[in-house]
């Protein structure tokens, strides 16, 4: 069984496993990798299977012997990953000059590069139109000025709630 192992460092400077067999491609959290049935579970999501312990376990030691983590265009969160933005469908939007990659979909066509910075930009807006939090999130840089002008005495504030992965996190880098 011949496999590539590497640690790379996210955009989001998270620690992954890359795992390459025949073409095939996987980014494995440290943590799957804390047995060989873990370790094999998240392979077979990616489609590499491990069928036997003994490889398994070759791998958790070659995954242990892994000397530094290395920067990598490797996007793992939803919304801005460095200058690259991840959508829900994993798909990523990169600038005209980066090929950035999913952690979570490393075998499917998910980057999508741009030809120019306008292009990009038009991109990651098309996404954005219509979200109602993105139109308020994009407004609150221009509230206090405007409460300056009408006198507006009393200190108002509001707070976004919602469950992981709606997007609080893209809204407060936007605004």
């Amino acid at each position: 069984m011949k496999l590539n192992v590497t640690g790379v460092s996210s955009l989001n400077h998270r620690n992954w496993i890359a795992i390459e067999r025949m073409g095939l491609k996987a980014y494995i959290s440290p943590h799957d990798c804390s047995s060989p049935q873990k370790l094999k579970g998240a392979l077979v999501e990616a489609g590499i299977v491990i069928a036997s312990k003994k490889d398994a376990d070759a791998l958790l030691e070659a995954i242990d012997a892994i000397p530094d983590y290395l920067p990598a265009l490797l996007a793992d969160g939803l919304g801005w990953n460095g200058p690259c933005y991840q959508l829900p469908s994993s798909e990523v939007i990169s600038p005209p000059d980066l090929e950035c990659e999913s952690a979570f979909a490393p075998n499917r066509e998910t980057n999508l590069p741009s030809d120019d910075l306008e292009t990009w930009q038009h991109d990651v807006v098309t996404h954005l139109a219509n979200n109602p939090l993105g139109l308020l999130a994009l407004a609150i840089p221009f509230v206090a000025p405007l409460l300056k002008l009408i006198s507006f005495e009393r200190i108002q504030a509001f707070e976004i709630v919602s469950g992981g992965g709606t997007g609080k996190s893209t809204l407060q880098h936007l605004s």
